[in-house]
């Protein structure tokens, strides 16, 4: 059986969103971030 690499299969993720986590990550990491409640996460839920 052959298989055949894309370049798909290279970077499965857009740059774009790859750049937006990485930058959340540096944001977290600076004292950034922001502490959710359980009750504040189910919320967004419903």
């Amino acid at each position: 059986m052959e298989f055949e690499l894309s370049k798909v299969a290279e970077m499965p993720y857009n740059m774009d969103f790859v750049e937006k986590i990485k930058q959340g990550d540096e944001d977290l990491r600076n004292g950034m971030g922001r502490k959710v409640t359980l009750v504040e996460l189910d919320d967004l839920w419903k």
